[in-house]
């Protein structure tokens, strides 16, 4: 990986971003957007890819996401090799009006990568930041959702098509977003926070404590864990929680008013 970023822990979720060469703004077709899905979609079906969060860019991609196989770093390799090839054929194939300024710079960049045989569309690296915490990694959520309304694109999240937020809103995107769930519980002791925490991890969330005396608990647990849960069974993962924040003294602050967006 370029940059001295690299994937450590191959069975972690990351933070991940995705250029194309000279930031140029490729993906203002829907065609190459759709390279993008159906792309990240075949690794979600085939290679055991997880993504969590998503958006396309007019020149770059964000992803928020993991392998169920350990090894999201060839599954991002893959990804990256398959849709360069598939981009460059649709470039010089297609009625692409960009082609005569757009395919040299490719073709430079190609050249300049011993990697590299022809053309390279995307930059080295992943620039890839673990999400060791379920606020950090909620903050990289919101700010992925929140790129196309910064940019003017769009006034909400959820409209912007090529974004994860369709979904965490309760609507489809191209991509199949495995959503994460951020849940917070208040403890009046760290002892019960404690032992809240080792049954969460049991559930394979990840969870971190934080002193906050400064409210009606004297913790907070946060935590997230990444499960697609239909409609029919939110009530029953809601009791589950609330049973299991209750068995220990400690209160659940539900997960669905804390969908992140």
């Amino acid at each position: 990986m370029g940059g001295g970023y690299k994937i450590d822990k191959q069975d972690a979720i990351y933070f991940m971003t995705s250029t194309v060469v000279g930031w140029v703004d490729l993906f203002i077709r829907d065609t190459y957007k759709k390279i993008l899905a159906d792309s990240l979609n075949f690794c979600i079906k085939y290679k055991g890819l997880n993504v969590h969060a998503y958006v396309f860019m007019s020149s770059h991609i964000h992803l928020v996401a993991s392998s169920n196989n350990n090894n999201l770093s060839q599954i991002m390799c893959d990804f990256k090799k398959f849709t360069s090839n598939q981009l460059i054929r649709e470039i010089l194939t297609l009625k692409e009006s960009r082609r005569e300024w757009m395919a040299p710079i490719f073709r430079e960049a190609g050249l300049l990568n011993p990697r590299n045989t022809h053309f390279q569309i995307w930059q080295n690296g992943n620039h890839p930041k673990e999400t060791f915490a379920p606020e950090f990694t909620a903050q990289k959520i919101r700010y992925i959702h929140q790129n196309p309304v910064k940019e003017g694109i769009v006034l909400k999240a959820e409209d912007y098509i090529y974004s994860s937020a369709r979904d965490y809103a309760g609507l489809k995107s191209p991509v199949n977003t495995d959503i994460l769930l951020i849940d917070q519980f208040g403890a009046t002791t760290r002892e019960k926070a404690e032992n809240l925490m080792r049954e969460l991890l049991l559930l394979n969330y990840s969870v971190e404590i934080s002193d906050v005396s400064d409210s009606q608990f004297s913790f907070l647990i946060n935590g997230y864990t990444s499960t697609n849960i239909s409609d029919e069974n939110k009530l029953s993962w809601f009791n589950q929680m609330n049973r299991l924040a209750k068995k220990y003294s400690c209160f659940f602050d539900g997960w669905e008013s804390r969908m992140i967006m």
